[in-house]
């Protein structure tokens, strides 16, 4: 309970400062959580290191490299690109009374199945 009155409060503080000095604050809290971070990291390693665990190559990457492959996976606005947009496919099938549409990728459209079921044949579907 202590740690969200505490972090409430933060908030509070955070609101009543200027966009710059919020911005520059932000900037603050990064770095002191990136070497927080590191320093549990490397006591996390020692431990292990102690216990007798070797890194694999994975985890031996410098830090040049994580941050080459983490800038890859970053849009311009720094927010992470985790789902890649695939490229839209035209249409293959049309329905002339319904207009639906199929192209022609994945699972069947239905109503092209409905179709194929009742004894049709799909070229009949199919756009030049």
């Amino acid at each position: 309970m202590a740690r969200q009155v505490a972090l409430s409060s933060i908030v509070k503080s955070f609101e009543k400062l200027s966009f710059d000095k919020q911005k520059e604050a932000l900037v603050q809290l990064q770095v002191a959580h990136e070497r927080s971070r590191d320093e549990r990291r490397a006591e996390l390693e020692r431990e292990l290191a102690m216990l007798g665990h070797r890194p694999s190559r994975e985890q031996s990457r410098t830090k040049k490299a994580k941050k080459r492959i983490s800038a890859r996976s970053k849009k311009a606005n720094g927010v992470i690109n985790k789902k890649v947009k695939r490229a839209s496919v035209k249409a293959k099938y049309r329905d002339g009374k319904t207009g639906d549409t199929w192209s022609g990728r994945g699972r069947m459209a239905s109503w092209l199945k409905s179709k194929q079921d009742a004894g049709e044949k799909i070229e009949k579907y199919l756009l030049n």
